[in-house]
C-alpha cells in the first residue's frame, strides 16, 4: 500500500506505457520474426514447396521482408524476394495484410512434374486474398521430349468491388523449339470462378519436320460456366512448312474441357490452291477419333512442288506424274491400340479417281516412324516403291510394307 502511495500517478502512467512499449518491442523483435517465418513456410508449403529455407527475414514499419528463399532442399528452386505490406495492429490479431509482392521466382520441372505442380496448387491459386498480389520476373524451366523450354512471366491481381480481382498477366517463351508472347486479362471471383482472355503474338514452333512462324490469335481460359475448366484457342500462321514444303493459310482451332479435347487444323500448299491438308482430333469419355487427310487435283504437280521446295530433283515415275486427283486419309483405330503404345491408323488411298486401296499402320509420335502395310494396284505399287526408294524386300505381291521414318519418306530420301 505504501509503495503505491510513494509512486506518483504520473510515474505510474509512465511505467505503464513503458511496460507496454517493452512488451511490444519484445513481440516485434523476438516473437514476430519467428511467427512470420513459420507463417511464410506454411503458406509456401501449400503451393507444393515443402523444404523452404528463408535466408534473410526482416521487419519494418511497412511490413515483412524476406530475401534469398530456397524452395527445395537443393536450392535449385528459389524466390529472390517476398515483401508483405502489413498494418501491424491488425496483423497481431490475424489480419492487416494490404499487399504481397514476390519477385524472381525460379523453378525447374519436367513436363509431368509441371502438370503435377499446377494441379496441386491450382485451388490455392484460385483462393485469392482480399488484397493486391503481384508476382514479377517469374521463370519456369520445363524439360520436354523435344528440348528444354523456359517460360517467363508476371501476374498482378488487384481487388475490385464485389469480391472480385482484376487479373493482368504476361507469359512468354523464347527458345528455338518454341516461342510466343501472350498478354492475359480478366477477372477472378472469391468463389474461384474466373474468365481470362489472351492475345497470342509472335508464336513459332520447330518440332521435327514441322516449322511455324508468325503465329497469332487468341486464347481463353474459364471455369465460370459450372462445367469445369474450359480452354479455347484460335490462331493462324504467317509462315509454315513441313519438312521444307511451304504451307499456306494454316489455321488452328481447339477447345478443351476437363474430360474432352476438340482440335481442328487446316492448311494448304503454297502455289497449289487445290491442295488441302487437315487434321481433326476429338477425344471424349465416350469417343476418341483422329483423322489426317491430304488431297488434291494433280498428284504429279504436287510431287514436283515438293522436290523444288526440298531442292531434291529426281525422276517422277510416269504412273504418278500422270495421276490427277488423289486422296490419302488416315483414321485412328482406338480399339486396336493400348496406352503408351504407337497409334494405330487405317489408311484409305485413292489415285486418279480409281478404286480405293486400304492399309493399316502404326505411327510412333516420338520418332515419327511408320510401320504397316498398304495394298495397291501393281503399276502404282512399283511407282511408289521406286519414288520413295522403298527396298524390294518390302514388297510382297500387291502389298507394300511401310517401315521407316515419316520425315524421310516426305523428303524422298532412303532410310538408313
Amino acid at each position: 500500500m505504501r509503495l503505491f502511495q510513494i509512486i506518483h500517478p504520473r510515474n505510474a502512467l509512465f511505467f505503464g506505457v513503458l511496460s507496454l512499449v517493452l512488451s511490444a518491442l519484445y513481440f516485434f523483435i523476438v516473437q514476430l520474426p519467428q511467427n512470420a517465418r513459420k507463417s511464410l513456410e506454411d503458406s509456401l508449403a501449400s503451393f507444393g514447396f515443402h523444404h523452404v529455407k528463408i535466408g534473410e527475414l526482416k521487419n519494418s514499419f511497412s511490413g515483412i521482408h524476406a530475401r534469398d528463399i530456397k524452395l527445395d532442399e537443393y536450392g535449385i528452386d528459389n524466390l529472390q524476394s517476398l515483401d508483405i505490406s502489413v498494418h501491424w495492429p491488425l496483423y497481431i490479431f490475424g489480419g492487416g495484410i494490404s499487399a504481397i509482392k514476390a519477385d524472381g521466382l525460379h523453378v525447374t520441372r519436367t513436363a509431368d512434374d509441371t502438370r503435377l505442380l499446377a494441379s496441386d496448387s491450382f485451388q490455392e491459386i484460385l483462393d485469392l486474398p482480399a488484397y493486391r498480389f503481384e508476382l514479377s520476373n517469374a521463370m519456369i524451366d520445363v524439360t520436354t521430349s523435344f528440348g528444354d523450354i523456359r517460360l517467363t512471366g508476371d501476374i498482378t491481381a488487384t481487388p475490385l468491388d464485389g469480391k472480385k480481382h482484376d487479373i493482368k498477366a504476361r507469359l512468354l517463351a523464347n527458345q528455338y523449339q518454341m516461342g510466343f508472347e501472350t498478354s492475359w486479362q480478366g477477372t477472378m471471383g472469391d468463389s474461384g470462378h474466373f474468365d481470362l482472355y489472351a492475345e497470342i503474338l509472335d508464336g513459332r514452333l520447330n518440332a521435327g519436320a514441322l516449322a511455324i512462324t508468325r503465329l497469332s490469335g487468341w486464347a481463353t481460359l474459364s471455369n465460370s460456366t459450372g462445367a469445369g475448366l474450359l480452354s479455347q484457342i484460335s490462331a493462324v500462321a504467317g509462315r509454315a512448312n513441313i519438312n521444307g514444303l511451304p504451307l499456306q493459310s494454316l489455321s488452328l482451332h481447339g477447345q478443351k474441357t476437363m474430360d474432352s479435347t476438340d482440335l481442328v487444323l487446316r492448311t494448304g500448299i503454297s502455289g497449289l490452291p487445290d491442295i488441302l491438308f487437315s487434321v481433326d482430333i476429338l477425344s471424349t469419355p465416350q469417343k476418341e477419333s483422329s483423322s489426317i487427310t491430304l488431297q488434291g487435283d494433280d498428284l504429279g504437280k504436287f510431287l514436283k512442288t515438293m522436290e523444288q521446295a526440298q531442292k531434291n530433283p529426281q525422276n517422277i515415275p510416269d504412273a504418278l506424274a500422270a495421276t490427277k486427283s488423289f486422296s490419302l486419309k488416315a483414321e485412328l483405330q482406338p480399339d486396336r491400340g493400348f496406352a503408351g503404345g504407337p497409334a494405330p491408323y487405317a489408311l484409305n488411298l485413292s489415285l486418279g479417281g480409281g478404286k480405293q486401296t486400304q492399309g493399316n499402320v502404326l505411327f510412333y509420335p516420338e520418332t515419327l516412324e511408320v510401320r504397316g502395310s498398304l495394298e495397291l494396284e501393281e503399276n502404282y505399287l512399283k511407282a511408289l516403291a521406286a519414288y520413295f526408294k522403298i527396298p524390294k524386300d518390302n514388297i510382297n505381291k500387291n502389298f507394300l510394307r511401310l517401315d521407316g521414318r515419316f520425315a524421310s519418306m516426305l523428303s524422298q530420301k532412303k532410310s538408313d
